[in-house]
């Protein structure tokens, strides 16, 4: 899971993921505002806005990681990734 490392971007706002013990955390300007830990294979929230959520790993036809997928929340490597997808759709679409 050290793919996962590193600074991820929901639009244009920078979030940086490290694990801390057993947690993966999520910093926003250094504040932690999300926790996951490995729970049957899969990453679980454990705390705050997002307990219970899972996070999922989108991957490339190469298994190379896209995305993550938070609920609504789709994290990318550069800020407003257009191969990302958009949740919910845009315009009907």
């Amino acid at each position: 899971m050290s793919e996962l490392l590193g600074v991820w971007y929901w639009g244009a706002t920078e979030h940086v993921l490290a694990w801390e013990g057993d947690e993966l955390v999520t910093r926003v300007a250094g504040t932690a505002v999300w926790k996951h830990r490995v729970r049957a294979g899969e990453l679980i929230g454990v705390a705050g806005y997002q307990d219970g959520e899972r996070l999922l790993v989108t991957r490339r036809a190469d298994g190379s990681v896209h995305h993550l997928d938070l609920a609504t929340f789709v994290l990318t490597r550069v800020p407003y990734d257009p191969t990302a997808p958009i949740p919910g759709g845009l315009g009907g679409q």
